[in-house]
Parts: structure tokens; sequence; C-alpha cells
């Protein structure tokens, strides 16, 4: 699955992202459920309706930006069309995902709330 889109912070580092917005607006961007980073220019080399592997997706449908709660919108479909009946009929899954799409599925697993999903740390797997 993929990670959530970044918008407009895509390819900058933490430190540049930090020093251009502030501590804070950093923040809750990257922690909060509902609020969305600047969106990202379709012009921009990061923006995934650029790279040919997304050329399948109609271009309204690739997010120029996304909040926690816009992850979870993108991704729980597929879990509920795809991996839960793969599930049912037995079959081992797979799911190779980063941290917000993760966050999101632990999310609507444990029914946890958007206040407290803001604090959840996934860990960064280890080989």
């Amino acid at each position: 699955m993929n990670e959530r889109m970044y918008g407009g912070l895509t390819g900058l580092n933490k430190k540049e992202t930090v020093e251009k917005f502030g501590a804070d607006q950093v923040g809750q961007w990257r922690r909060s459920y509902d609020t969305p980073p600047p969106p990202i220019d379709t012009s921009s080399p990061y923006w995934p309706g650029n790279d040919n592997k997304y050329a399948h997706i109609p271009e309204e449908d690739i997010p120029l930006s996304e909040c926690l709660k816009d992850t979870v919108e993108r991704t729980l479909p597929y879990w509920s069309k795809t991996i839960t009946p793969a599930l049912g009929r037995g079959k081992t899954v797979l799911i190779a995902a980063h941290g917000n799409s993760i966050r999101g599925l632990l999310k609507f697993l444990d029914g946890i709330s958007e206040d407290e999903i803001t604090g959840v740390e996934i860990p960064t797997g280890i080989p």
C-alpha cells in the first residue's frame, strides 16, 4: 500500500520543511488525523501522475495531498474488497506498507479514535 501523499512537502527533508514552515505546522501536518499538507503541483517531478506506473489511474483520482483520514479512505476499500476475502478463504496475505497506511488499518481494526491514533507510532521494520 502506498504511503500517504505528503503533497507540497514531497522531496523536502524534515529539516528543510521545518525551516520553511515551522515546527508546529509541520508537526500538525505529520501527526493530525485530518489536516493535509499543502498540495503538490502537478508539474512537480514528485507528483505520481508524472510516473508511468500510475498511467492507468485517472488524474483526478491521484491525490495532490493527503492527511491520515484521506489515507484511511483510500486504503480501506482495498482491505475490504481484496484482503479480507482472501483471509476468509484461508489465504496467507503479506501486506507491504508504510507507517501511515498501517496506522490507518490499525485505527480501523482496533477501533482507535481519531485523537488516539495521532499518538500511535509504527516502528520501522527490521529485516
